[in-house]
């Protein structure tokens, strides 16, 4: 068994957010998905921020299904110019 962990985002006409977590198969290789609605993208200035939070409780979700440690809070974003 491994601790490999595969994830996935995908933007959806949808209502509401959803988490989904798929256990160790033979290969001991996991997936986690987040299924976002495209209401959280529109009208926003800056999308990164959304994808960010997404992707951190992509990362999350993962680490409760798994018993792992929470990973930390996000930093702010720079874009290093």
């Amino acid at each position: 068994m491994t601790d490999d962990n595969d994830f996935f985002l995908f933007v959806e006409d949808r209502e509401k957010l959803r988490f989904m977590h798929r256990k160790p198969g033979r290969d001991g290789r996991c997936s986690t998905t987040c299924y976002a609605p495209v209401e959280l993208y529109l009208g926003l200035k800056n999308e990164r921020d959304v994808s960010r939070e997404l992707f951190r409780g992509l990362y999350a979700y993962a680490a409760q299904k798994r018993g792992w440690p929470e990973p930390p809070p996000l930093p702010p974003y720079h874009d290093g110019r």
